[in-house]
């Protein structure tokens, strides 16, 4: 049976190409940083983005991509108090996304240059979850593209209805990011802060997300465990 090592390796071919890097996942020990990897978290900012004053305030976690269930979940909650005539307003949703699903905070560019180039390289050995998101024609992370109709769960709209905002771990995106320049002979430092830096919109890189799943219900969100 193939595993996620197994799509690592057989991606490895793409070394000759820096730009077309495929997605793996984290290694157990936590990966040694270097000074330029350091994490300017701000605690404040943190709680700021928190603290909303609205009567409902909701947590989704995510620790697997599961077909991006966790936006499907938001949406469905968001539905669910507009059919019962409650304003989205007095709504306060927000995600963690960690261990693969951190892969769901990449923005298109981080997707067009390393997720989607590995999975056409080893379909066989890709992640299954992978598989089912995307196509030949797939371009960006899916969950980018708005759709028509009621239960669009896309990025953009469950922001735009309901400024949703996400946290994403930076363990498993260091982790993740220093398997695969290990792997292609990439500066682990490089693809570590590329990605940092090309996260979807309205979100915050936390130190951990099995942390901030804590640190948020501490807030004063109910939590929906997506994965």
């Amino acid at each position: 049976m193939s595993t996620r090592k197994d799509f690592l390796a057989a991606t490895a071919a793409l070394a000759a190409a820096p730009a077309a890097v495929s997605a793996a996942p984290a290694p157990k020990a936590s990966p040694a940083r270097s000074s330029s990897e350091k994490l300017h978290f701000d605690p404040a900012a943190f709680a700021a983005a928190l603290d909303r004053d609205v009567p409902h305030k909701h947590l989704f976690g995510a620790k697997y991509i599961s077909g991006g269930d966790v936006f499907t979940n938001v949406r469905a909650t968001l539905n669910a108090y507009t059919a019962s005539g409650t304003p989205l307003s007095n709504v306060a949703p927000v995600v963690v996304l960690y261990h693969e699903a951190m892969l769901l905070g990449l923005d298109d560019a981080m997707w067009n240059r390393y997720v989607l180039p590995a999975t056409a390289k080893a379909p066989k050995e890709a992640p299954a979850d992978l598989l089912k998101l995307v196509s030949p024609k797939t371009r960006g992370n899916p969950f980018m593209e708005k759709k028509s109709g009621e239960w669009d769960s896309s990025i953009p709209t469950l922001t735009a209805l309901a400024d949703t905002r996400f946290f994403i771990c930076n363990n498993a995106l260091t982790g993740f990011a220093h398997a695969l320049a290990k792997r292609m002979k990439l500066d682990p430092a490089t693809v570590r802060n590329e990605w940092a830096a090309h996260l979807i919109p309205n979100s915050m890189l936390v130190p951990a997300g099995v942390w901030a799943v804590h640190a948020i219900q501490e807030h004063k969100y109910t939590l929906l465990q997506s994965s």
